[in-house]
């Protein structure tokens, strides 16, 4: 039976190989090599230990390993540090090789992180959450918290790097300053502290860096925020927050939700951080609320919305082929209809049960024709829209009464909205931008005015059409 030999070859230099790899590499059948080296690194037989797979993530490595083992040879896996230092690597290993009675051992070798601990300063490091560069640039958001220490390994490559940077600053700041550690160990040894938001400028990279990141402060992240809620709401909190219900914060979450819309359409990046920020502390509130009346926990909110979007999303997370927006938007109605089964929702088994009756009407209106246009309610084309709106307004002509008058303008409405779903515009977005432009154009009327000492209501209809149609003329300039 073929076997695995995964040989550890230390910080880099031969002095610091020990005598049980030496002995591995140079017996060795079939010797492959993860990482690179520096230049004039050796095994102490004058073999260079140049990269040959430095860019191959611990799956693929792996995969390609066993792969050869199966085949019947006896592989020789070298690995920077020891074989600790590669822990998914390791796993991945386990994984493929057991089920196959494939042997894997293991020749240990001096660990990567003790040099950088000591280049750092550290004799050791309590808490510290060790991990590589390819395991975290994998992720969108990092695994840790901000006040956690942090050593990850094997930078390899400017293009890792980026991606490393990518994921950190999901979670510290830009000027948070990181330490970047070259050769630990060795004479050329080098440690240079940059800000994150510098990182993927750095240019001296290799299988021997290392990044460590120094404990942040709790409070930039969504620990933080939970702690500080959760102390507003506690015996020595402030009375407001304590007294506050879901119920009670019903106004404050759709204010915030507006005010967010505010900031989108405005276009203001730091009033938008602001608004969403706002509109964060809204939901973590209504958790913290459900934690104290026993309800739910974080938890299992985050967890229900985590799986739930696994679960609609098949073409993402389950290799189903979907092709194009509205296949996957169908698709998105099946599995939320097969979910909802069973449950008691306003309107049964109906394509339009569950938009919220709180939602402004256009925006309701808008749903209500999406849904039914993906069940095959629909118009074959837009001119069947635009005829229809010809003869909702020769019916709101003709209509009499206050009754009658409300329920034509209303179908007026509803087809217009109609019109805006098959031109791809968000009506509610529309006439929220329409009023705003109403707005300031009527505002700048006012103050033309009221310089020439005037005032509007003094003006005659055509006076304030002619003032109209020059503001007009220069917003739109």
């Amino acid at each position: 039976m073929a076997s695995i030999i995964i040989v550890g070859l230390g910080p880099g230099p031969s002095e610091a190989l020990t005598r049980e790899a030496g002995e591995a590499v140079l017996q060795a059948v079939e010797l492959h090599i993860a990482g690179g080296c520096e230049p004039g690194c050796d095994t102490g037989a004058g073999t260079c230990l140049c990269p040959q797979l430095p860019d191959v993530d611990a799956a693929a490595l792996a995969a390609h390993v066993v792969e050869r083992a199966k085949k019947g040879a006896d592989v020789t896996l070298s690995v920077p540090g020891d074989p600790a230092d590669w822990q998914a690597l390791l796993q991945e290993m386990d994984e493929l090789a057991t089920p196959l009675g494939i042997v894997v051992r293991r020749v240990s070798g001096v660990s990567l992180v003790s040099p950088v601990l000591a280049a750092l300063g550290f004799a050791a490091l309590p808490g510290l959450y060790l991990t590589t560069a390819a395991q975290l640039a994998s992720r969108p958001h990092p695994s840790f918290a901000p006040d956690c220490p942090v050593l990850v390994m094997q930078l390899r490559s400017s293009s890792t790097l980026a991606a490393l940077q990518k994921t950190l600053l999901n979670q510290y700041r830009p000027d948070f300053r990181v330490a970047l550690a070259h050769s630990a160990g060795r004479e050329s040894e080098m440690v240079k502290w940059v800000a994150l938001g510098e990182l993927s400028a750095s240019t001296r990279i290799s299988h021997t860096s290392a990044l460590f990141l120094p404990p942040g402060d709790e409070m930039d992240g969504f620990g933080g925020l939970q702690a500080i809620v959760a102390q507003l709401r506690g015996p020595d909190g402030c009375p407001w927050d304590q007294e506050q219900t879901h119920r009670s914060l019903r106004a404050n979450l759709l204010e915030e939700a507006y005010e967010t819309l505010a900031a989108i359409d405005s276009g203001d990046r730091a009033a938008l951080v602001e608004e969403l920020g706002d509109l964060l502390l809204q939901v973590v509130m209504h958790a913290q609320i459900a934690v104290d009346e026993g309800e739910f926990d974080v938890v299992t909110l985050v967890s229900g919305i985590n799986k739930k979007l696994v679960r609609r999303h098949p073409h993402v997370f389950a290799g189903l082929s979907v092709e194009g927006v509205e296949n996957v938007l169908r698709k998105w109605d099946e599995i939320k209809a097969a979910e909802n089964s069973g449950k008691a929702r306003e309107g049964g088994d109906s394509a339009l049960s569950g938009v919220p009756i709180v939602l402004p009407a256009l925006a309701q209106a808008q749903t209500y024709q999406r849904r039914a246009a993906r069940v095959g309610f629909d118009w074959a084309e837009l001119d069947g829209v635009l005829e229809k709106i010809q003869e909702e307004i020769e019916e709101l002509r003709s209509a009499r009464g206050s009754e009658q008058k409300t329920a034509e303008t209303g179908d007026l409405l509803f087809t217009l909205v109609n019109m805006a779903r098959w031109l791809d515009v968000d009506a509610e977005s529309a006439l929220r931008e329409a009023n705003a432009r109403f707005r300031s154009r009527f505002e700048a009327m006012e103050t033309r005015i009221g310089e020439q000492g005037g005032k509007i209501r003094e003006q005659s209809p055509a006076g304030l059409n002619a003032l109209w149609a020059r503001v007009k003329e220069i917003k739109e300039s």
